[in-house]
């Protein structure tokens, strides 16, 4: 209810508002402003809450990459009716690119990734537009810090992934020639975008880099893969691209596989009452194989982007390496287990709070019932981890668990808690049409 009312009371913006968030200056286009470079028209108003939620999704991004951008990025945002992009589509991102001859850059790469400041014959870098109904589901777009309703997409999901796009989460690839690189008119070529460069099909066929036409690539290979050397070891294998049969223009080649990375934030879909708000651990490699610095929170030890039920468990896994320190002693005991828990988890509510007590084992900021339910199921077994039960580094679940769960049963984590925390430029294509259906979000199939 307390949402609800927050809702209702944010005030919309009746003209054009322009707001500074971290490496981004933010221009929220409203229900009739023009005068941006992409030729868009804003179709509906922005609220206090929805222009927050903007900012939450940049700082995703922005806490984890430490390069220092050479300007401000400057991202157009607005509100638009997408049915004529397909009735499923919920957003659309789309950036200018500048190359040189072997490299193509995203304009939110080139500025924040490689630290250019440079002059632009327009007044935009990367802009979004968001769906006015959310693709018409019943539930509309979910606001604020909270879950998702199951009828509702989040909002905070499709900003995040929007952005993934204009920082590199983009390929080159032309279907219709079967070439990468090549941009016009004129037409000539300009290099590969680095996603493209990790890019292969399972005949180990890559994009040919220097201008070759790639007609021996298999950008239908259900999926294709990314060979990036950090990626490919956190995740175990090349990880996979989507890459259907028929080529999806606007999803293929762009993002990863929806079949076997449904959860992370840079597959093509989403569904009602998901919320994939955070890069996960292997799209950071990725990052990082791009070539971003990117840093993990303190306790973060499976370097995923969020400080959870694995990590606790990992600590215990490490106990007396002082790599896995957390409390500043220089040594990793149960007193770094406390910490953890009190001090640094995230919860799994997604408010962004962060900290709760030992015997909350579902991580839902309260200990309760739920997490004694969760304790009796495996009490007495052995090769626990804390999301089962086990509350220290024994592995066992016991009475010494149950006497923390009870020490702690009622505890309630306030709702304030905190936030862990030259070359010569061209457009992505001419058509804006084209732009925008080669990185979207779309709502997934609910057969």
């Amino acid at each position: 209810m307390a949402w609800v009312c927050c809702l209702l009371m944010a005030a919309p913006a009746t003209a054009l508002v322009v707001e500074d968030h971290g490496p981004f200056s933010v221009s929220f286009y409203g229900a009739g402003d023009g005068g941006s470079d992409t030729g868009v028209v804003g179709d509906q108003d922005w609220t206090l809450q929805q222009r927050q939620d903007v900012a939450a999704s940049v700082d995703i991004w922005a806490s984890h990459i430490t390069d220092t951008p050479g300007r401000q990025i400057q991202l157009h945002v607005f509100w638009s009716e997408l049915d004529s992009y397909g009735t499923n589509v919920l957003g659309g991102s789309a950036s200018r690119r500048t190359w040189d001859g072997n490299t193509i850059w995203n304009a939110g790469e080139y500025v924040w990734r490689e630290g250019v400041n440079y002059a632009s014959s327009v007044n935009f870098d990367t802009f979004v537009q968001l769906d006015i109904t959310a693709a018409g589901v019943g539930g509309g777009w979910n606001f604020g810090s909270g879950n998702p309703a199951g009828n509702a997409i989040d909002f905070r999901s499709v900003i995040s992934h929007e952005l993934g796009h204009s920082l590199g989460f983009s390929d080159s690839y032309d279907a219709s020639r079967k070439d990468f690189g090549w941009v016009g008119p004129p037409v000539r070529y300009a290099g590969l975008t680095e996603w493209d460069k990790f890019l292969i099909d399972s005949d180990g066929t890559t994009a040919p880099a220097g201008g070759g036409r790639a007609r021996d690539f298999n950008a239908t290979d259900d999926p294709v893969f990314w060979t990036g050397p950090l990626a490919n070891d956190y995740y175990g294998q090349p990880v996979p691209i989507y890459a259907p049969d028929p080529f999806a223009q606007g999803s293929s080649m762009a993002h990863v596989d929806q079949a076997s990375l449904s959860y992370a934030l840079m597959s093509p879909w989403i569904s009602t009452g998901q919320s994939l708000r955070d890069p996960i651990g292997v799209e950071w490699k990725m990052m990082q194989d791009m070539g971003w610095s990117v840093v993990f929170a303190l306790g973060d030890f499976d370097e995923d982007g969020d400080i959870d039920s694995d990590d606790i468990n990992l600590l215990c896994d490490n106990v007396g390496d002082p790599a896995f320190d957390v409390d500043g002693d220089n040594d990793a005991d149960e007193d770094d287990l406390i910490y953890l828990v009190e001090n640094l988890v995230e919860l799994s509510d997604g408010s962004g709070r962060v900290g709760t007590q030992r015997g909350d084992f579902n991580l839902d900021g309260v200990v309760n019932a739920t997490d004694l339910a969760i304790m009796k199921d495996t009490f007495g077994a052995s090769g626990v981890g804390y999301a089962g039960g086990n509350a220290n580094c024994d592995t066992v679940v016991n009475a010494t668990d149950l006497a923390i769960l009870k020490a702690n049963f009622g505890f309630s984590a306030p709702t304030g808690g905190g936030v862990p925390e030259p070359a010569t430029l061209g457009l992505l294509a001419l058509a804006s049409f084209a732009l925008l259906k080669r990185q979207r979000r779309q709502l997934a199939d609910r057969r």
